[in-house]
């Protein structure tokens, strides 16, 4: 999948909490993720940012790990929690993905 494009404007002038709020209203136009099943590949993989809420039955991380970047996202809405997992990918390509998940531009 290409790197998804960032209205950069829209990220400047809004805080990320508030874009998160914002980028659930054009989820029907968002560019779809490919999403596999979580792999394992590594020992550990560190949480560099997250999507946690109380209120939200769907969670987003963006971890690293070896050297690579990927984004985990975790969907409370059954009685197991299922995990799945973003291809691993560049740092610079993960955070713009990573922007475009928070902004609606990506799911």
């Amino acid at each position: 999948m290409g790197a998804v494009r960032l209205n950069r404007r829209v990220h400047e002038r809004f805080p990320i909490e508030f874009c998160v709020v914002l980028g659930a209203a054009s989820a029907a136009r968002a560019a779809r993720l490919r999403w596999l099943p979580e792999t394992h590949r590594t020992a550990h993989a560190w949480v560099v940012r997250h999507s946690y809420d109380d209120c939200q039955a769907v969670s987003y991380e963006l971890c690293a790990a070896d050297g690579l970047m990927f984004i985990r996202r975790t969907d409370r809405t059954r009685c197991t929690p299922k995990v799945r997992e973003t291809e691993r990918m560049i740092t610079s390509r993960a955070h713009e993905m990573w922007r475009g998940l928070l902004l609606g531009f990506a799911r």
